[in-house]
């Protein structure tokens, strides 16, 4: 079990240390000349990792990587995805908005033209400089491999149900800030959204959106994660603003409907913005934008500093495989 974190200076990959309330180790850091914006794991373990550059770069010791840019169009690469079925599948998000599929491993890509096609497209915008929406997210429900659902700050949630060959828009009552998404593995029809309008639930795929903040004390919501042993427990990072302020941690042990901040053993956020968070068995994980890496092993009873003096973190994923 480890973790990969993605920084303004590349890749680590961490693992826990001796004892549980230890700093976990580093086992390799690469890519250090690159800022880090996304993460996915390919199923024999394989780890990729994608820049503001437009490069994507697949590694399996995680200090020997190779690079691949061809059909990207120096895209800046906010998200990763790979298909639940076909593993050499890979998509990525972008910023401005765009959508780019690999079928070979992220080796060769090519842009998804009709996804820019929803009537909303030609308004999608940002409200910092460079003033460009951005993806990302992007999730697949292993139930339904052709169901693709995308974050698009801000434009909303969009979608497709055949592949990626036709798209909808899916956000009524939903909040056109979607800064991540979080599909419940057993309730096909489960999504869980973090905006910049609160945090929301669908129960029909998206077709629908519900509020789920209740108990939450600020409603900027940007990454969230699932317990991968009872996904009805998540946790979600809240801030008081877009950027700046003051960041928290809440958890919600009844499927987003009702919140609890928890906070025992964190320093304060003052400042930060709540940049990334993943999970494993066990295990909930958050990084900031500067460079604060914590984890929980009791559903936030508890904090623990992971490692400190981390460059700022942009993407967390757990990798329960050998990496």
């Amino acid at each position: 079990m480890r973790v990969a974190v993605g920084t303004d200076q590349g890749v680590m990959v961490l693992k826990p240390g001796e004892m549980p309330e230890f700093p976990w180790t580093l086992v390799s850091h690469g890519l250090s000349t690159r800022r880090i914006q996304a993460l996915a794991q390919f199923p024999e373990g394989d780890l990729l990792a994608a820049s503001d550059q437009g490069l994507v770069s697949r590694t399996r010791d995680g200090e020997n990587w190779q690079t691949f840019a061809e059909g990207l169009a120096s895209s800046n690469i906010h998200s990763l995805s790979l298909h639940p079925s076909e593993p050499e599948m890979v998509f990525a998000g972008t910023q401005p908005a765009g959508l780019f599929c690999s079928q070979d491993g992220a080796a060769h890509w090519e842009r998804m033209a009709t996804f820019i096609s929803v009537p909303s497209a030609g308004k999608w915008s940002y409200p910092i400089p460079p003033y460009r929406a951005k993806v990302k997210a992007i999730r697949q429900h292993p139930q339904h491999p052709r169901a693709l659902l995308v974050a698009v700050a801000m434009g909303g949630m969009i979608a497709s149900l055949d592949g990626g060959l036709t798209w909808s828009e899916r956000h009524q009552g939903l909040s056109r800030e979607v800064n991540d998404l979080a599909l419940h593995p057993a309730r096909p029809a489960r999504v869980y959204a973090a905006t910049g309008g609160g945090f929301f639930r669908s129960d029909d795929l998206a077709s629908t959106w519900q509020e789920a903040h209740q108990g939450l004390p600020y409603l900027f919501t940007q990454a969230l994660a699932l317990d991968p042993e009872d996904p009805e427990k998540l946790m979600v990072g809240i801030s008081q603003q877009r950027e700046g302020g003051s960041s928290l941690v809440a958890r919600s042990r009844d499927g987003g409907r009702t919140w609890q901040v928890t906070s025992n053993g964190l320093p304060s956020l003052k400042g930060q913005c709540l940049t990334a968070m993943t999970s494993l068995p066990g295990f909930f994980i958050f990084g900031t934008d500067n460079g604060t890496l914590y984890f929980t092993r009791d559903f936030g009873e508890s904090w623990w500093p992971l490692r400190p003096g981390c460059p700022p973190i942009r993407a967390l994923l757990g990798l329960p495989a050998k990496t």
